[in-house]
């Protein structure tokens, strides 16, 4: 009686990865920009901008 073949382990593989990106437009760089003024400089800008507005 001849001997079985090996079963070869062949299961299919799925592989999940995620990734997240953050991708900062030319408003959000001014306001990160804005935030991070002393206070006295923030107090400036917001007269300014309130002038010209």
């Amino acid at each position: 009686m001849p001997l079985p073949a090996p079963r070869l382990n062949l299961s299919p593989a799925l592989t999940l990865s995620q990734q997240l990106r953050l991708i900062l437009n030319p408003r959000m760089l001014q306001l990160l920009k804005t935030l991070h003024l002393p206070y006295q400089e923030l107090v400036e800008s917001i007269n300014k901008e309130a002038a010209e507005n």
